[in-house]
Formats: C-alpha cells, sequence, structure tokens
C-alpha cells in the first residue's frame, strides 16, 4: 500500500506525458461534470422535498463523501496495479467474477443514466407540443417520442 501522504495523482506526467495538456483528460473531465450535472442534479429538489432539507441535506453530504472515499480507492487501486480501467481493476483486485460484476454495474448504471434521460426528453417534447396546437397528434403520443429518442439519438 503507497503512502497515505503521496498524491493520487502525478503533478506532471502520466506515462511519460503531462496529464494537464492532454486533450483527453479534460474530455473525460468535462464528460464527468455533465454526467453530474445531468438527470442526477435534476432529482435533488425532488429528493430534498420528500426528505427533508436536513436530511436531505445531511444525506447528500453523506453519499458526496463516499462518491469521494469510492474515487479515491479506485484511483489507489488502478496506481498500486498499473491499470486504468474499471473492468481490468475489477479483474485484477476481485478475480473474474469481479470483473463481470464491474461490467453489469456499469451498463445498469448507464441503463439507468439513459431512462432518465428519455423520461425527461419525452416530458418536455409531448408537453411543448402544446405550444404549436400539436395536442392529439400521433406523433405527439409518449410511446412514439420515447420511441424516436431510443432509435435516433442513443446509438
Amino acid at each position: 500500500m503507497s503512502d497515505l501522504s503521496e498524491p493520487l495523482l502525478p503533478l506532471n506526467t502520466i506515462k511519460g506525458k503531462s496529464w494537464v495538456s492532454d486533450p483527453a483528460v479534460w474530455g473525460s473531465i468535462g464528460n464527468l461534470s455533465m454526467t453530474t450535472v445531468g438527470a442526477e442534479v435534476l432529482s435533488l429538489p425532488a429528493a430534498v422535498a420528500t426528505t427533508g432539507w436536513l436530511l436531505g441535506t445531511f444525506l447528500l453530504v453523506l453519499f458526496a463523501g463516499m462518491a469521494d472515499l469510492s474515487n479515491i480507492f479506485l484511483l489507489r487501486c488502478g496506481k498500486a496495479s498499473g491499470l486504468d480501467d474499471y473492468e481490468k481493476i475489477g479483474r485484477a483486485y476481485l478475480g473474474r467474477w469481479g470483473g463481470l460484476a464491474v461490467r453489469v454495474s456499469l451498463v445498469l448504471l448507464l441503463l439507468g443514466a439513459l431512462t432518465s434521460v428519455n423520461v425527461i426528453v419525452v416530458d418536455m417534447v409531448s408537453s411543448n407540443m402544446g405550444y404549436f396546437s400539436l395536442d392529439g397528434q400521433w406523433f405527439n403520443s409518449r410511446i412514439f417520442i420515447s420511441f424516436m429518442n431510443i432509435f435516433l439519438m442513443w446509438p
């Protein structure tokens, strides 16, 4: 196990090149930030309204701390093993079944996120069709909008 005072990421280089100037790093930061700001943040007001502001704030801080701790564990495992992929790290530390569990959990996470985005798109599109006097038309049905979103946007 590495020293706890050692930084999680190298200060200037990863695999011999500067990670600060690597566009893939900044693209990853952008993708993760937009994922966080997406459907999950839109559900926070409903969650706080359901649990109350005190319990909702406590749970928000608790889950943020747990997410931070899991990221620290993931970075330390990746650094110790020299691997940079969720599945490879899961397979290295948890065996074949651990790698499979990581793959299944990632697929379920992405499926849940895409389902949330689909619900939001269907709600927004179907409710805004009324502004164009298109209520009751066959192409304004929630099923049609959902299928169009799935088949045109997701691939």
